[in-house]
């Protein structure tokens, strides 16, 4: 075997990773921050709409090289119907042209890379392009089996709504792509044993690897603070409709079930942008974000505490008492959920919430199909606080012993070094 310690890595991310606020972007950076920590060189390759301040470039790349390509990957009217004229994938064709391979050449041109890292299987057709010119093998990040995202969407759609018909046969274009890209590949990391059997299932030669996600543990401590008894906490976005659509079902369907037990029972919303129905919600006018209330002196109202954006959520969930996260459409893993964890959170979660995270309820983890049994778990928890802490210590633990980004990470540049022969 050839003796090298390091890797020239070329990573093709659809969207730029910091600030990492969202379970998307906390993945792809994670990933970026590896790669350099393990002693790798990489450079970046994303898509950018607005200026990205220089401190945080400065921040982020010193040792690193970024090169950032103007373009927009939104679902454009435009995007839509050409999606359906040509019979393609919208979410695949929308991350790649003419301009944006001429910037591949570019870079190749410059560079010498051993390997292509693809996160998302939208970036897959350029990596597998980028294979074509300098023959480096690809590997593809599969956060998520994307078409499995859009099929839940369609059957959660009902059956005469005008978008199901798209959706659905979007859903099979990507079924079809995804087959196709799997097995071009050298190598695909997938983030759960489950994401594995469906991507064997879908391509039973492609080569695949469980890599799953994680968390810093040294940035995600639980302090030894007073509980709050009566608190849950949800940390989101609202950019996802899907996030919206979980949201509203808890508070509609679950808080209720939860106050009646429990009347001075509330839920913590933190999330940038919280959408104006969820205001009306309860009863209040809708605040500007940059409002400077404190936690203290945000209204407590109808059972919901709408935080919105906070520079950092650690004060907030080394307050509450139970995590939830309610999502019915998704796939992948939910980082957040991994992050309460660390914190000592015990947490209560739909199955498509939990999918793939390899923990049970006596680990901190509750995974509850109905309303009942969900609120019945959270009002469990919440009227047990010495269980619950119990709980939350032994979901810390499981994280340790599992879901660390040195940890599996390093089982992709493992792969990546045994694909080129190299020793490790």
């Amino acid at each position: 075997m050839e003796q090298k310690k390091s890797l020239r890595i070329l990573e093709l991310a659809p969207q730029f990773p910091f600030p990492s606020d969202d379970g998307g972007k906390i993945s792809i950076a994670n990933t970026f921050l590896q790669f350099a920590s393990q002693g790798n060189e990489t450079t970046f390759f994303t898509f950018y709409q607005k200026e990205i301040p220089k401190s945080v470039i400065d921040e982020f790349f010193s040792n690193s090289k970024l090169d950032l390509f103007k373009h927009s990957t939104k679902n454009s009217f435009s995007r839509i119907a050409k999606a359906i004229l040509s019979n393609k994938s919208l979410y695949i064709e929308k991350h790649i042209n003419e301009e944006i391979k001429k910037e591949i050449r570019n870079i190749l041109e410059k560079e010498t890379f051993d390997i292509i890292h693809s996160d998302h299987s939208c970036m897959a057709p350029l990596a597998l392009y980028a294979k074509s010119i300098c023959g480096a093998p690809v590997g593809i990040r599969l956060h998520n089996i994307e078409y499995i995202i859009w099929q839940r969407y369609a059957d959660a759609l009902p059956k005469y709504h005008p978008k199901k018909y798209f959706v659905q046969s979007q859903a099979e274009l990507l079924r079809k792509q995804e087959q196709y890209l799997y097995e071009k590949a050298d190598v695909c990391f997938s983030i759960t044993a489950v994401d594995k059997e469906r991507s064997l299932a879908l391509s039973p030669n492609a080569n695949v690897i469980v890599a799953s996600a994680g968390v810093d543990l040294n940035s995600w401590k639980s302090e030894e603070l007073q509980r709050d008894p009566n608190q849950i906490v949800i940390a989101t976005t609202f950019n996802w409709v899907h996030n919206i659509d979980a949201l509203s079902w808890f508070i509609d369907s679950v808080l209720p079930l939860i106050k009646n037990v429990c009347k001075d029972a509330y839920l913590s919303i933190i999330g940038k942008n919280i959408p104006k129905e969820f205001y009306e919600r309860a009863n209040l006018k809708k605040e500007e974000e940059s409002s400077k209330k404190s936690f203290k002196e945000k209204e407590i109202s109808n059972g919901l505490h709408l935080l919105g954006y906070v520079p950092t959520v650690l004060p907030y969930l080394n307050k509450a008492s139970v995590y939830i996260a309610p999502l019915f459409v998704g796939s992948g893993i939910r980082i957040k959920i991994l992050e309460a964890m660390a914190m000592e959170l015990p947490v209560v979660a739909t199955p498509v919430s939990a999918e793939g995270i390899e923990a049970s309820e006596q680990d901190g983890l509750f995974v509850c199909s109905t309303a009942e049994d969900f609120a019945e778990k959270v009002l469990f928890l919440l009227n047990n606080p010495k269980t619950a802490r119990e709980l939350g210590k032994k979901a810390r633990e499981l994280i340790k012993q599992k879901y660390t980004w040195e940890r599996n990470i390093g089982i992709m540049i493992k792969e990546y070094k045994r694909l080129l022969n190299y020793d490790y």
